[in-house]
């Protein structure tokens, strides 16, 4: 996921892109984000969105590691 939006800031900053998407599932990290978004003044640029994706449309788990990573576990092919 974006994590905490390192690589969404900068990329930000080079002025050279149009929108940018964030995606970052862990619900830990995305406040983070969206924290660091706002105190960078990139709002107009980043959008951020609490949630992974998939080439499937299916509903996975998410296991939050103690360490700073989490994890998609696969429960299936779920519609959702």
């Amino acid at each position: 996921g974006a994590n905490f939006g390192l690589y969404s800031l900068l990329l930000a900053r080079t002025g050279r892109v149009g929108d940018i998407l964030a995606f970052e599932p862990d619900p830990r990290n995305h406040p983070q984000l969206v924290t660091n978004i706002a105190a960078n003044g990139l709002a107009t640029l980043i959008r951020s969105f609490a949630c992974g994706l998939s080439d499937r449309d299916t509903t996975a788990g998410f296991l939050q590691a103690t360490g700073a990573h989490g994890h998609v576990q696969n429960r299936g092919n779920r519609a959702g």
